[in-house]
């Protein structure tokens, strides 16, 4: 095998050997950025989820307390009105009712509830739902979400209503509309301003945002209280100029291998293998009779002193 196609060859694996290294180098800084930032997702998911659950224990803690109110427990329903529509407008909720031990619903007051809605609920027989079970056992409440009557899907957060001698005497209920979204107010912030978040129970949605189309990084966290999932969904855009440049390095890192190793392989050619191909060209000349002394390799020590010898020699 001749010296040159010998060269190339080793070249050509030193080409590869080298641009797969880079390649490989700057694939794994790309899936680093990835990862970064699917990191960043989950525990944007995660400070949502326990924004819901700090949430969750903040209005159980309103409700506990305004279950002290004695108005509730009024025989006027006029001040019971008066006390639920006060809670209302004070809290996040966006109805409240008080149900008598019994289950049936007294007093009712709410935001969007119209006269008709006040009419069909109250008096209504709610014995059978767990959240009165719960509340007259003595415990808060909080409920997975429900479809009432008047086609709202509510989560209701129950507490038991004690009288003067501390008996159980009722339940007040604060009910959260997931069709208003008081629930999830503000919970988007907890991220960048292209995230979308998305909460669901058990498959069925309960609050969603316009998602992205295209590629995005997706986690997912858990709200400890309810079980409800939360989905964060960011586009993979927002990383663009970061995945741009780890992918232009990679393709120039590949580029400037390649480059090197042409480089080289002309150094070598031009510094070894033409020297070599003179010098045989001068033994060939040397076997035919031809003595000449003017041999001259380079100026490298080695060839000078193959260029000395040799003229010697002829």
């Amino acid at each position: 095998m001749r010296l040159r196609t010998t060269l190339v060859g080793m070249l050509v694996v030193v080409a590869l050997v080298l641009s797969g290294t880079i390649y490989a180098g700057f694939s794994t800084h790309r899936e680093d950025v990835l990862a970064q930032e699917r990191g960043n997702v989950e525990r944007t998911a995660t400070v949502v989820a326990d924004r819901i659950d700090t949430r969750l224990d903040t209005t159980t803690d309103v409700v506990d307390l305004w279950a002290a109110n004695e108005a509730l427990l009024a025989d006027n329903s006029t001040s019971r009105s008066t006390a639920l529509g006060t809670f209302v407008n004070r809290t996040t909720f966006s109805s409240a009712g008080v149900y008598a031990r019994n289950g049936t619903l007294r007093s009712i007051a709410g935001s969007g509830l119209t006269a008709s809605d006040v009419d069909l609920l109250e008096d209504t027989n709610y014995s059978g739902d767990p959240f009165m079970a719960q509340a007259l056992s003595g415990f808060i409440y909080v409920s997975d979400p429900q479809q009432t009557m008047t086609d709202r899907y509510v989560v209701r957060i129950a507490a038991p209503i004690h009288d003067s001698d501390g008996e159980i005497a009722a339940v007040l209920s604060g009910n959260f509309n997931l069709r208003e979204r008081s629930l999830f107010r503000d919970i988007s912030v907890a991220g960048g301003d292209s995230d979308r978040v998305r909460i669901s129970d058990n498959g069925r949605e309960l609050f969603a945002e316009l998602p992205h189309e295209g590629e995005v990084i997706t986690a997912n966290a858990t709200v400890e209280r309810t079980g409800w999932t939360i989905s964060v969904q960011r586009p993979q855009s927002t990383i663009a100029g970061q995945l741009g440049l780890a992918t232009a390095m990679q393709v120039g890192g590949v580029l400037v291998g390649l480059i090197v190793v042409g480089f080289v392989g002309l150094w070598i050619s031009r510094t070894t293998v033409s020297r070599i191909r003179t010098l045989l060209g001068a033994l060939t000349d040397l076997e035919a009779g031809e003595y000449r002394t003017d041999l001259e390799l380079g100026t490298i020590e080695e060839w000078q002193q193959i260029s000395r010898r040799f003229n010697s020699l002829a």
